[in-house]
């Protein structure tokens, strides 16, 4: 945690991911662009055809440019379902700064959450 870090409240908002026995989620990393491409749409189209509760991005969105972009055009409202992200290597540029904004952009760099049968961490 860093020298300065802080407490982040936030409010609990119960997802529409069906409490089954099974748990269909979309995982994607290394996106590293800042453009809107042909990627993304596919992303939706197999997360709603496979009928994934979830999307999962496992880090590397990439500095500040990819971040900014991901976070206006990759999000859950946008892709049709709950849409998480995780920190990676690259996205840590700068330093504290790196931390600091992933947190303004997507909220805490560390957190877990329940999805079905499962408990991410």
């Amino acid at each position: 945690m860093r020298a300065d870090a802080k407490n982040l409240d936030f409010a609990l908002v119960k997802d529409a991911v069906q409490q089954n026995d099974f748990l269909r989620f979309i995982q994607i990393t290394d996106t590293e662009t800042p453009l809107y491409g042909p990627w993304i749409d596919n992303v939706r189209n197999y997360a709603k055809q496979q009928r994934a509760s979830l999307i999962m991005h496992t880090g590397d969105i990439c500095y500040e440019p990819g971040m900014l972009f991901h976070a206006k055009q990759v999000n859950s409202e946008l892709m049709g379902r709950p849409t998480y992200y995780t920190v990676g290597n690259h996205d840590l540029v700068k330093g504290e700064y790196g931390e600091k904004l992933f947190e303004d952009l997507f909220g805490p760099t560390y957190y877990s959450f329940d999805a079905g049968p499962a408990h991410f961490v």
